[in-house]
C-alpha cells in the first residue's frame, strides 16, 4: 500500500514538473511553430508566383517576426511604407546617376546616411521604416546598377515579394494562436493605477530624499512613456482598442498629471522642513493622514475605478472640514499659516486630480468606447538632431568608403560590402551598444554560412518537391530559432536567420555556384565588419559627455516653454515632453536612484509646472491689478533666465523678483487662491532650486556621472 503512494506521489510529482516545464517552453515552441510556417508558406507562394527573389520574401517574414501580432502588425505597416518609398527613391537613383559612377555613389550614400538618420531621429516602429526605406534602395541599385533597364522591373518585384512576406506572417500570426498585446495594454493601466494610489502608504509627504521615493517618481516617468509605446502599437491589432484609444490617451494624461502634483506635494513639504515650518508641516501630515484613510491600503483595480472616486471625494470632505480649523490654530503665526495653506491648496489639487483619474480609468474599463473624449493631449515627444546627425555621418563615411573600394577594387561581391554595411549602419544605429549588437549578428553570420554551405551543396542537390526541401530546411534554420528565442541570444539567431534564408537564395531554378557562394558569404561578412568598425571610430551618441549635458540643457529648455509657449494644451503637453526627455535621460544615468541628474529633472518638472499655473492663473484673472502682473511675469522671466545661466547673482535676482511677486499676491485681496498658491510654490521652488542649479553649474554635474568619452 505504502509503495503505490509513493508511486502515485512521484507521478504527482513528475505531472507538476511536466506542467511547469510546459507553462514556460510551450509559448516559445508556438513561437517557432508560427515563424516556420509563415516562412514555409511564404516560400511556397513565391515559387508558385514565380516571384524573382523567393528568399527575399522569406527574408521579410523573419524581420518583422515579434510574438505579439499588434507588433507585427504595426512593423508590416511602416514596413510597407518604408518599401515603397526606398522603391521610388531606387528608381529616380539609377534613372538620374546611372551613367555617372561618382554621383551615384554620392547619391546613394547619401540616402542612405539619411535613412539611418531618420532611424535616430524617429522612435518605435516608425525609425523601422527609414531603415527599410534604405534597405530597399540597397537591394534594388545595386541588382540594377549594371542594367539600369530593369530597375524599375526590380523595383515592382521587391515591392511584390515584401508585400507578400508581410502579408503571409500577418495572417498566421493572426489566425494561429494568436497573442494579443491588449493583454499587455490592460495589464500596464492596471498598473498604472495601482503604482499611484500605492504611493499613499510607501512615502510621507517631504521624504523627497527617500530613495524610493525617487525611484517611485522615474517608475511613473517612464512607466507612462512606455504605455504610450505600447498604445501605438497596440490599436493595430483591435478595433476595440482603437476605439478606446483616447480613452487609453485620456487616462495616461491624467495619471502623468496626479504624479506631477503628488511630486509637487511632497517636495513642498520638504521646503516647509527647511524652513523649520513643523507646525505647519505636522498639520498637513493630519490631513495627509485622513487622505490615506480614505484611500485604504489596497489592493487597488483599475475596475474599483469608480468605488475609489467615492473614496477620494470622502477624505476631500474631511480634508476640506479639517483645514480651516488647522489654519486657525497657526493665525499667530502668518508664515505658518500661509504654509499650511499653500500646503493643504496642493494636497486638494492632489485630490481633485485623483479623482478625475478614477473617473478616467473607470469609463476607460465600463463606459462605451464610443462616446466622445475631450480634452485630450496626444503624447509629445522630443527628439534631439545630434544623434540623429552622428548616424548620418557614420553612414555616409562607411558607405561612401566601401564604395570607392567595390569601384576601385571592381570586386564582384563589392554590392554585397555594400548592402550589409548600409543595412547595419542603419539597422542598429538607436540601440545602446551597436557595435556589440552587430558583432553578435556578425556571428550568428558566420555560423551560418557554415551551415548554408552543408545544406545547399550537400543536400539541397538531392531534393525533390517542395515536401521534402521543407523537410531537410527545419533541422538547418530552426538552430537560428533556438539560439535566438530558447537560448536569447537574439543577435546571434538573428543573424544565423538572416543569413541562412538569404544566401541559401531559393528559386525555381537553383544554382549551385561554390564560387559565388564563397564570394557572397565573405562580402557579406566583410559588409558586417564594416558596419561593426563604424560604429567603433564613431560611437553611437549615448558614449558621448557632451549628449547628457545637451540633454540636460533641453530639460533646462523646458522652463522657458512653460513660460512662452502658447496655453491652449500647455499642461498636458509639457508633461508628455518633460517625461520623454526625462526617459532619454535615464539611458545616461547608471545609478537612477543616486544620480543629481534625477533631481535636476525632478526640479525642472516641478517648475515648469508651477509656471504654467501661474500663466494660466494670471489668464483667467484679467481684472489683477497691473502693478501684480508685472510683478508675477518678472518672477517667470528671472526663473527662466536662472535656469539658462545658473549663477549666483542671477539666484538673488530671480530670489528677490520672486519674494516680490509674492508679498503684493499676499497683499492683493483680489488674488485668486490658485495664484496665491502657485507664487508660493515657486517661492519655496527657487530658494532650494536655485541653491541647487548653482551648485551644480559650480560643481560641474556631468564631469563624475558618466566616465564617456569627450
Amino acid at each position: 500500500m505504502s509503495s503505490r503512494s509513493d508511486d502515485i506521489a512521484s507521478a504527482s510529482r513528475w505531472l507538476d514538473n511536466l506542467n511547469s516545464a510546459l507553462r514556460v517552453e510551450l509559448p516559445h515552441w508556438v513561437y517557432i511553430g508560427r515563424a516556420l510556417l509563415a516562412l514555409f508558406i511564404t516560400g511556397w507562394l513565391a515559387l508558385r508566383f514565380n516571384l524573382q527573389s523567393p528568399s527575399t520574401a522569406m527574408l521579410t517574414t523573419v524581420l518583422i517576426l515579434n510574438r505579439q501580432s499588434g507588433m507585427i502588425i504595426a512593423k508590416s505597416f511602416y514596413r510597407t511604407i518604408g518599401t515603397v518609398i526606398g522603391a521610388i527613391v531606387s528608381v529616380l537613383l539609377i534613372a538620374l546617376y546611372a551613367q555617372h559612377s561618382e554621383l551615384f555613389l554620392l547619391g546613394f550614400s547619401s540616402w542612405i546616411a539619411l535613412c539611418a538618420g531618420g532611424a535616430g531621429f524617429m522612435r518605435n516602429f516608425k525609425s523601422y521604416a527609414f531603415v527599410l526605406s534604405g534597405y530597399t534602395t540597397t537591394f534594388i541599385t545595386l541588382s540594377s546598377y549594371q542594367h539600369p533597364e530593369m530597375v524599375f522591373n526590380d523595383a515592382v518585384a521587391r515591392c511584390s515579394e515584401v508585400m507578400l512576406g508581410i502579408i503571409v506572417t500577418t495572417v498566421v500570426h493572426e489566425v494561429v494562436f494568436p497573442v494579443r498585446m491588449g493583454k499587455s495594454l490592460w495589464a500596464q493601466a492596471q498598473s498604472q493605477f495601482e503604482m499611484l494610489f500605492g504611493f499613499f502608504n510607501r512615502v510621507r509627504p517631504g521624504d523627497i530624499d527617500n530613495r524610493s521615493f525617487i525611484k517611485d517618481q522615474v517608475d511613473a516617468m517612464q512607466l507612462a512613456v512606455q504605455f504610450e509605446d505600447l498604445r501605438s502599437s497596440a490599436i493595430f491589432e483591435d478595433t476595440g482598442l482603437m476605439a478606446r484609444s483616447a480613452r487609453f490617451q485620456h487616462a495616461n494624461q491624467r495619471f502623468m498629471e496626479s504624479c506631477a502634483s503628488f511630486h509637487a506635494l511632497h517636495a513642498y513639504c520638504a521646503r516647509m522642513l527647511a524652513r523649520e515650518q513643523h507646525d505647519a508641516y505636522e498639520r498637513i501630515l493630519l490631513l495627509y493622514d485622513q487622505l490615506c484613510e480614505a484611500v485604504g491600503e489596497g489592493p487597488y483595480g483599475g475596475r474599483e475605478g469608480r468605488a475609489m472616486v467615492e473614496r477620494l471625494q470622502r477624505g476631500r470632505a474631511q480634508v476640506l472640514s479639517h483645514s480651516g480649523v488647522l489654519e486657525q490654530q497657526l493665525a499667530a503665526q502668518p508664515d505658518q499659516a500661509r504654509a499650511l495653506d499653500t500646503a493643504s491648496a496642493l494636497l486638494l489639487r492632489l485630490i481633485d486630480e485623483l479623482i478625475a483619474y478614477a473617473q478616467s480609468t473607470d469609463k476607460l474599463y465600463n463606459a462605451s468606447p464610443a462616446l466622445f473624449v475631450s480634452n485630450v493631449v496626444s503624447f509629445s515627444r522630443v527628439t534631439d538632431f545630434a544623434p540623429a546627425l552622428i548616424n548620418v555621418a557614420r553612414a555616409f563615411l562607411a558607405m561612401m568608403a566601401v564604395g570607392w573600394f567595390w569601384f576601385e577594387s571592381s570586386w564582384s561581391g563589392g554590392e554585397n560590402v555594400l548592402l550589409n554595411t548600409g543595412i547595419y549602419c542603419a539597422l542598429f544605429a538607436s540601440t545602446p551598444n551597436p557595435a556589440k549588437t552587430t558583432y553578435e549578428v556578425g556571428i550568428g553570420y558566420a555560423i551560418a554560412c557554415v551551415a548554408v554551405f552543408l545544406f545547399k551543396f550537400l543536400v539541397m542537390p538531392h531534393i525533390d518537391g517542395y515536401g521534402l526541401l521543407v523537410t531537410t530546411y527545419i533541422p538547418f534554420i530552426l538552430v537560428g530559432f533556438v539560439i535566438m528565442v530558447q537560448m536569447g541570444r537574439f543577435g546571434i539567431g538573428l543573424g544565423y536567420c538572416i543569413c541562412f534564408v538569404y544566401i541559401t537564395g531559393l528559386a525555381n531554378v537553383q544554382p549551385y555556384d561554390v564560387t559565388q557562394f564563397i564570394n557572397s558569404a565573405l562580402a557579406q561578412l566583410f559588409g558586417i565588419a564594416t558596419a561593426i568598425a563604424a560604429y567603433t571610430i564613431i560611437p553611437p551618441a549615448g558614449r558621448f559627455k557632451w549628449v547628457a549635458r545637451r540633454l540636460q540643457k533641453r530639460m533646462d529648455h523646458q522652463v522657458q516653454r512653460a513660460a512662452t509657449s502658447s496655453l491652449s494644451g500647455i499642461a498636458g503637453r509639457l508633461e508628455s515632453q518633460n517625461r520623454d526627455l526625462f526617459n532619454q535621460l535615464m539611458s545616461q544615468v547608471q545609478d537612477v536612484e543616486s544620480s543629481p541628474l534625477v533631481e535636476r529633472a525632478l526640479i525642472v518638472c516641478g517648475t515648469g509646472r508651477t509656471i504654467v499655473e501661474l500663466r494660466l492663473a494670471l489668464e483667467q484673472q484679467q481684472t489683477l491689478a497691473s502693478e501684480i502682473r508685472r510683478a508675477v511675469r518678472s518672477a517667470i522671466e528671472q526663473t527662466v533666465l536662472l535656469f539658462r545661466m545658473p549663477t549666483a547673482e542671477r539666484y538673488q535676482r530671480t530670489q528677490a523678483a520672486v519674494l516680490q511677486a509674492e508679498a503684493l499676491v499676499s497683499q492683493a485681496d483680489e488674488a485668486a487662491p490658485t495664484l496665491r498658491r502657485s507664487v508660493h510654490v515657486l517661492a519655496a521652488d527657487i530658494e532650494h532650486a536655485g541653491k541647487r542649479l548653482v551648485e551644480d553649474a559650480g560643481l560641474g554635474l556631468y564631469d563624475s556621472h558618466a566616465g564617456q568619452p569627450e
